[in-house]
């Protein structure tokens, strides 16, 4: 039988993600061969379906949200067309645009998108695990244009939020540079303020009702805050 575990985080997963389309899979197919037809690493494809990169947690799902078959040694599963439902998801929101094309409007703003473009590009694998990097981009970018997406959800951010939503408004550069660099480093600073959570908030499981991106920032501010005090 498949090694599977129900995952912890089953209750806050969004199923099918939002702002996604379905792919249906086939025979002869991997995570990886799917992954390249949807530009997206194989780690940000399965961590936009599942939350998790734990392998035993994945064929949980792949057997109860995508009815895929075990693999012939019977100890993961696997992609099939005969799997039912046989969906998993890939981002419908995509970044296109071009840094040699940003040529007018705020110059902040520019520099910000051409940030977010660099980053979703990087296919390295940052230090929150359970956070695709893909979403964080498409998150970032939207926030750019309209700051007040900023949403704490339900995770008691506020004074956090109020700092992150005035960096957004006025320096969004800075702002996305910030997230970007703890996303990526695990540290950051805004002028002589350095914010450099613990490893314990990179490995939490992110509310579900909290964006990616929010969270990487306004959970780092209070949590090198309470390293403070």
């Amino acid at each position: 039988m498949a090694i599977e575990l129900k995952p912890r985080n089953l209750i806050k997963l969004q199923w099918p993600p939002p702002n996604s389309s379905p792919y249906k899979v086939q025979d002869n197919e991997s995570w990886g061969s799917v992954a390249s037809k949807v530009n997206l690493t194989v780690k940000d494809l399965i961590v936009f379906n599942f939350g998790t990169d734990r392998p035993a947690e994945i064929n949980w799902y792949l057997n109860h949200y995508v009815g895929c078959p075990e693999t012939p040694d019977k100890r993961n599963r696997m992609f099939s067309s005969s799997a039912k439902p046989g969906y998993i998801y890939y981002p419908t929101i995509r970044i296109t645009i071009q840094p040699d094309t940003i040529i007018t409007g705020d110059p902040r703003k520019s520099k910000a998108r051409v940030l977010v473009q660099q980053f979703a590009a990087n296919p390295s694998t940052g230090v929150w695990p359970y956070l695709a990097r893909c979403q964080v981009a498409q998150q970032l970018m939207a926030r750019i244009e309209a700051p007040y997406l900023i949403n704490q959800g339900n995770a008691g951010l506020c004074p956090s939020a109020g700092v992150v939503y005035a960096l957004a408004s006025s320096r969004p550069d800075e702002y996305v540079k910030t997230v970007i660099d703890l996303y990526d480093m695990g540290r950051t600073q805004i002028n002589n303020w350095k914010i450099e959570p613990t490893s314990d908030l990179k490995k939490y499981w992110v509310p579900g009702s909290t964006p990616a991106a929010d969270w990487i920032i306004l959970a780092s501010i209070r949590d090198s805050e309470n390293l403070v005090h």
